[in-house]
């Protein structure tokens, strides 16, 4: 018990540096608030749930990372930066995990929302969620797909991805070139929320791309998340 407690607190004291103590007790107040919100409705979002060895088999790439939670605070984020109305917002996630960011986005009534996840545990969990917050009002059309992403047919009206450094650099790059032939075929911007970003680099070789905001920890040398804003060439 000791042990477990010296863990946490170390977790803890390691995260207020990266972050900053302002923006720490921001993140704690968030993900204490939402949680709270999503459990009262019996919506969960468990810590770790994948089966990483299984997924990894059956992508194309055999590169897929382990899922990790969102901040509700980036999630907040994310929909104010883009400047799209909620009601405007047709939000696809690749790599939507148990779909907590499908859920943050149903809650503030979107137009609908479009996850992919070849996890066959998260994506069992991620659709379980969206019924669960169908029953309890929140009727933004909802979709999730059990896909490998680089032939996943991204829907014509999405027009906000977002993305939790899923994969690895193989997998990336298909997911990238499929983001912007998606992109060529829309006359408004198409955005891009890439949180963790582990091949930013990607995006930004990309004439049409456009780096529209980026958060960073308090040293400034570790990137939170970049928003792409991504044109017609």
């Amino acid at each position: 018990m000791f042990q477990s407690l010296r863990a946490k607190s170390g977790a803890l004291v390691r995260e207020v540096h990266y972050r900053g103590i302002w923006k720490f007790l921001k993140f704690k107040y968030f993900e204490h608030y939402y949680r709270r919100k999503f459990r009262n409705m019996g919506v969960v979002h468990p810590d770790g749930n994948f089966d990483l060895e299984d997924t990894n088999a059956r992508s194309v790439h055999n590169d897929a990372h382990p899922n990790h939670a969102s901040s509700f605070y980036h999630l907040k984020k994310v929909f104010q930066k883009t400047g799209l109305p909620a009601t405007g917002i047709h939000l696809l996630d690749i790599g939507c995990g148990d779909g907590r960011v499908l859920n943050m986005a149903m809650l503030l009534q979107v137009n609908e929302v479009f996850g992919v996840e070849l996890d066959r545990i998260a994506s069992e969990s991620a659709r379980r969620n969206c019924e669960t917050m169908s029953r309890n009002g929140y009727k933004v059309p909802w979709q999730v797909g059990k896909n490998d992403a680089t032939v996943y047919k991204i829907p014509d009206t999405v027009n906000l991805i977002y993305l939790f450094n899923p994969f690895g650099k193989k997998t990336m790059e298909a997911v990238v070139m499929n983001i912007i032939e998606h992109a060529q075929q829309k006359k408004e911007p198409l955005f891009v929320a890439y949180c963790i970003p582990g091949f930013p680099e990607l995006f930004t070789e990309q004439a049409c791309c456009e780096n529209i905001y980026q958060t960073f920890n308090v040293q400034g040398d570790h990137s939170d998340m970049v928003i792409f804003s991504i044109h017609k060439r």
